[in-house]
């Protein structure tokens, strides 16, 4: 069997000397393919700058809803041209973020920067990656009202399961719960509720378990 590890930061500060070991490992494990995933401009450069000197790495390029100080027209215009790449396969990491963020303004920004960002994907013919924490009924709600046209994914996810066959109409789903406070029961029971045309492998990270410091590697997959 082999893996597309759809969503990894190797462009974060703690893989800076690193890398390339760990594209080795993925690569010698079974995973062929691996998406280097910006959460603002510059690591949206430095995710295109991996790709571009790796077989099977390619970029996603994106301001992720808890890094949009200072964002404006002119970061749509920087990431439109790094999304004209060949390695850039996709819009991400896009979406909404009230668990850190309580403001009502701030809801009222981020809404207003996932919409430009979906609109940017449509126009690039690009599908998009979506974080949707403690978010999702607002999620759902821009989704259905500024369609992905060419599909997604639903990266982060911290709603219910009777939620997730409403979001599954419009994008996929490549990763499990972000909020697991017992994580293999938990995630079982995702597993059971949901019917997937092509079933996810989730590999599980640390970070969505713990608080963990350091470099972010999978702990097990289902």
């Amino acid at each position: 069997m082999s893996y597309l590890d759809s969503h990894c930061h190797l462009n974060d500060e703690a893989f800076l000397e690193d890398y390339e070991e760990a594209i080795k490992r993925a690569l010698d494990n079974g995973v062929r393919f691996l998406c280097v995933v910006g959460w603002d401009v510059e690591s949206s450069k430095k995710a295109v700058e991996i790709a571009k000197k790796h077989n099977g790495v390619y970029a996603m390029v994106g301001i992720h809803p808890e890094n949009l100080e200072g964002i404006s027209e002119n970061s749509i215009t920087e990431l439109s041209e790094l999304a004209k790449e060949k390695e850039v396969i996709a819009i991400g990491e896009i979406g909404l973020d009230y668990h850190w963020f309580k403001e009502p303004e701030e809801h009222e920004n981020q809404k207003v920067w996932f919409k430009r960002q979906i609109a940017l994907a449509n126009e690039l013919h690009l599908p998009i990656s979506i974080h949707a924490r403690d978010a999702s009924q607002d999620t759902l709600n821009i989704l259905k009202e500024n369609v992905p046209q060419y599909g997604g994914v639903l990266h982060c996810y911290s709603a219910s399961p009777e939620m997730l066959p409403e979001f599954a109409i419009l994008v996929l789903m490549d990763q499990l719960p972000l909020r697991i406070p017992r994580p293999r029961k938990r995630l079982c029971v995702f597993a059971r509720t949901i019917e997937f045309s092509r079933k996810p492998i989730a590999l599980i990270w640390p970070r969505h378990l713990i608080e963990a410091k350091g470099t972010n590697l999978p702990i097990f997959h289902l």
